[in-house]
């Protein structure tokens, strides 16, 4: 499945903007954490360790948009329920911003 990256920006700018609590420009941990527990999802601290470490690779302890969208659009297109994918897909329909773009 190849996703189309503009489109896909703009759909997860506002998703983006709902994890980035503190307006930092990026996400952290705590924010995720945060997220996943509104969304009612059950993702153990574990899942949710390696969900940000696969989603940050310049190691900085944050997701900044850039990389939300990279590792976002590899778990769309590689079709393998990527977690973060999940979380960002929960989100999108829970607050409204987008409809089925996976």
């Amino acid at each position: 499945m190849s996703v189309d990256v503009g489109k896909l920006r703009d759909a997860l700018r506002p998703v983006f903007n709902k994890f980035d609590i503190d307006g930092s420009g990026a996400v952290s941990t705590e924010e995720m954490s945060a997220m996943v527990k509104q969304l009612k999802m059950d993702i153990t601290p574990e899942r949710l360790r390696k969900m940000m470490v696969e989603a940050d690779p310049d190691m900085s302890g944050e997701i900044d948009f850039e990389e939300f969208v990279t590792v976002t659009k590899a778990q769309i297109e590689a079709g393998n329920g990527g977690a973060l994918a999940a979380v960002v897909q929960q989100a999108g329909g829970f607050f409204g911003f987008f409809g089925n773009i996976f």
